[in-house]
């Protein structure tokens, strides 16, 4: 007799996905954060942390997380700062009987040994409780940097002014997981209010959208109104936006959305991405055969480089570098892009500001900074 797996208890293909994003992203936050003398405490809020552990042996995102911290400060025995998880649930274990998720994961992490200046705290709470008690945490901390990871059950406890709340004293940065699928299928039934229960998801999107909401071609279609509808929702904070999406099956895709007001953040934000997905960077699919198309070349990025580029006078390094990001590309697309529009007959000229010979492109976070190492120009001749 063969024994089956609940579903709930292990991690399915698009979760272990989403795990490794967050793992990767991470990670390099910590490496950067470590890295500064204004840092003096870090907090990780992963505020619907489930089981932990799962069958086969397979690792959640608290495990993930605390196997990247060693990892990022076993090259750091000097790294003084604190980093403080916070890691709540309030649901029962699906995996062992008579115990909740929270005491499960405690008793593994007991069995962890971790660095002295890494701390621990275990909550129960409803997600909306966890989220403000979050927030007031990160609000009231000095020279302090947060994460929020949320992975909610559904979205319905999920608000856009609660992303706007988390975001609200720029050192937070979130990443939120949602079923975007199941929310563009009762999109516009919803904003209709035509069926029981759909009450939340109408807030979200009259909070998001308005009143006037559009159709969608597709649920690739929603994600991006979404994203582009947070951009308008969060501009006064000047928070930057971008997705990862996780396909579970032919008919479930999730999103995970993840908000910064730091360039940089964004900018490894982008690279976790590319990682996961190197043909586009835009999210995981069932699907593992190599399109014949794929790459820059391939991709809408030329054009738009030189949409962008046509419609200006000039365009320095640093405004390349920041319009790259915005439309999911990193420096090293921009380069591309530009030798693929050379090489096809768009003629590219640069100047620098200094009498230095130009030998690159110097598309860059240091020289998007108030003080490039070199400023030079890009420009289209007609």
């Amino acid at each position: 007799m063969t024994n089956k797996i609940d579903i709930k208890q292990k991690l399915l293909v698009h979760s272990k996905a989403k795990v490794a994003l967050y793992g990767d992203y991470l990670e390099t936050y910590l490496a950067i954060l470590t890295n500064s003398k204004y840092i003096k405490k870090i907090n990780i809020f992963d505020l619907m942390c489930g089981e932990g552990l799962y069958q086969n042996n397979q690792k959640g995102s608290p495990l993930v997380a605390l196997e990247k911290t060693k990892k990022v400060l076993a090259g750091k025995p000097n790294f003084n700062p604190s980093i403080s998880f916070i890691f709540n649930d309030n649901g029962q274990s699906e995996i062992e009987y008579n115990i909740s998720k929270i005491n499960r994961l405690k008793s593994i992490c007991n069995s962890i040994d971790i660095p002295e200046n890494v701390s621990i705290q275990f909550r129960e709470n409803d997600l909306l409780i966890a989220i403000r008690e979050a927030i007031d945490i990160a609000a009231n901390s000095t020279q302090t940097k947060s994460l929020f990871f949320v992975d909610p059950y559904g979205y319905k406890k999920i608000k856009p002014q609660f992303i706007k709340d988390i975001l609200s004293n720029n050192s937070s940065e979130l990443i939120v997981f949602l079923p975007v699928s199941h929310m563009y299928r009762f999109a516009i039934p919803a904003m209709n209010k035509k069926f029981t229960g759909s009450e939340p998801l109408y807030l979200f999107l009259l909070e998001l959208f308005g009143e006037q909401i559009e159709d969608f071609n597709d649920v690739y279609h929603f994600i991006k109104c979404c994203k582009n509808k947070f951009q308008d929702y969060l501009e006064h904070q000047k928070i930057f936006v971008e997705t990862f999406t996780l396909q579970r099956d032919l008919n479930n895709t999730y999103c995970l959305f993840f908000f910064t007001s730091n360039v940089l953040g964004f900018q490894k934000m982008l690279e976790a991405k590319w990682k996961n997905d190197t043909e586009q960077g835009k999210g995981f699919k069932l699907s593992k055969q190599k399109s014949l198309f794929s790459g820059i070349t391939y991709s809408p990025y030329p054009n738009l480089l030189k949409t962008y580029l046509s419609r200006n006078d000039s365009v320095s390094n640093g405004d390349l570098f920041i319009f790259g990001l915005k439309n999911g590309y990193l420096p090293k697309h921009t380069k591309e892009a530009i030798n693929f529009l050379k090489k096809t007959g768009t003629k590219i000229t640069t100047s620098s500001f200094d009498d230095k010979p130009i030998k690159g492109y110097y598309i860059s976070y240091k020289n998007y900074t108030e003080l490039p190492d070199r400023l030079i120009t890009y420009k289209i001749e007609q």
